[in-house]
């Protein structure tokens, strides 16, 4: 029983753990760290990833979790949070749509949203 026990403890964080990309191609625009900010110009914290791709593309959930919140926010625009759980949270921003809400249960590979270019 207790070897059964680590097993599905350790399947259930490789399901919770993000493992793919939230896009399907696209190419990759700006890191996480410091950057030129694209509005000012002054060195500035990036607190995402940033990634081109054609608007309305779909945006995947890399991981199983639930859906945290979805609400406007200035600076990121349309956002949304999914909670993988064992403390892994991860935001999706300048969403133009959401697809899931919050409290509903994503898995690996639904998609959540789409691309925009909501916000800053």
């Amino acid at each position: 029983v207790r070897l059964e026990n680590i097993i599905r403890d350790n399947l259930e964080r490789l399901i919770r753990s993000p493992s793919i990309k939230p896009l399907r191609g696209g190419v990759f625009t700006s890191s996480f760290g410091i950057r030129n900010d694209p509005f000012t110009g002054a060195l500035q914290f990036h607190e995402g990833v940033d990634w081109s791709v054609p608007l309305y593309s779909p945006v995947i959930a890399p991981a199983d979790g639930v859906v945290v919140y979805t609400y406007f926010e200035n600076s990121y625009g349309n956002i949304m949070a999914i909670n993988h759980g064992y403390g892994i949270v991860t935001r999706y921003a300048h969403l133009v749509q959401f697809e899931a809400k919050p409290g509903q249960r994503v898995k690996r590979g639904d998609t959540i949203g789409r691309t925009g270019n909501t916000g800053r």
